[in-house]
């Protein structure tokens, strides 16, 4: 099932971008509200990934309300049009329905959901493992003991909502070191994609930890396997990442938050975590 998902994402906005301009070809000579429909219906999709690359969220709704109105606005026009017409096209009702339609809620109802296992539990150690600076330096979790952690699995610098929850945790970084608190950016992605991805946080100094082979993710029941869509393996990604998890543990080394979301498109904001870290401060 996983490798389907590699497979879907990448496929699908390959065809249904093509599918937009033969359609925005056809809407110029025809002029026909059945063709628009269908337009609207196939741009949903690529037209909410160009909007994450530009505008650059840290985090969506999970049910996308005005894309997913967007979505289906454009399939009843193409339907709606056709059924109305005297000379009726049935081709639009092809592009919005299954190719349009079709492919956004697999992509909202199927793709974005995680097969999630509930392995990191509160108010107890995360189990033991093993990661690695940018140097190849190897460090334990239980070095990490000592001072309050936040930490940040993301799935690589190819995912634009990723990017912008560690732009996010850049930002703030100033509310966590008055707090006292370290923070672990943890990826199983190629050193050399983190390593550029870093660089363009050099000025915040939070920890950047490669997860080898993603054994640390396993351990946590966080690996992701064939979790990479499939058209960025040319690029160098490899195939299996982690899936988008939030942990904060306390100085002893216990779990006192974790957020493991079963969309990759949610992720707690700012105010959740640091909330948490007041309250255990407090505590003490």
């Amino acid at each position: 099932m996983e490798r389907l998902k590699s497979w879907f994402l990448s496929s699908y906005l390959v065809l249904a971008s093509l599918a937009c301009v033969v359609l925005f070809i056809q809407l110029l000579q025809l002029r026909r509200i059945e063709v628009l429909g269908a337009l609207m219906a196939c741009s949903a999709l690529p037209g909410f990934f160009l909007w994450l690359y530009t505008r650059r969220p840290a985090r969506t709704s999970a049910h996308l309300f005005g894309v997913t109105a967007y979505t289906w606005l454009g399939a009843c026009l193409a339907v709606f049009g056709t059924l109305t017409s005297r000379d009726p096209l049935w081709w639009p009702v092809l592009y919005a329905l299954p190719l349009g339609l079709g492919g956004f809620l697999l992509y909202l109802l199927w793709y974005s959901r995680l097969p999630r296992r509930q392995l990191i539990q509160r108010l107890v150690p995360l189990p033991p493992f093993t990661l690695y600076q940018m140097d190849g330096t190897p460090v334990t979790s239980a070095s990490l003991v000592g001072k309050p952690t936040l930490w940040i699995f993301f799935r690589g610098n190819w995912c634009p909502l990723c990017v912008a929850q560690v732009r996010e945790i850049a930002e703030r970084y100033p509310e966590l070191e008055a707090r006292g608190v370290q923070v672990a950016l943890v990826t199983a992605q190629p050193l050399k994609k983190t390593q550029a991805l870093a660089q363009r946080f050099s000025d915040t100094p939070v920890m950047w930890l490669q997860d080898r082979d993603a054994q640390a993710a396993r351990k946590l029941g966080i690996e992701l396997r064939y979790g990479v869509p499939a058209g960025l393996r040319l690029l160098g990604h490899g195939r299996h990442t982690i899936m988008p998890t939030l942990v904060v543990t306390n100085r002893d080394g216990d779990v006192v938050f974790v957020d493991q979301s079963d969309n990759y498109r949610l992720r707690p904001a700012p105010q959740t975590f640091l909330k948490v870290l007041d309250r255990e401060k407090a505590q003490r």
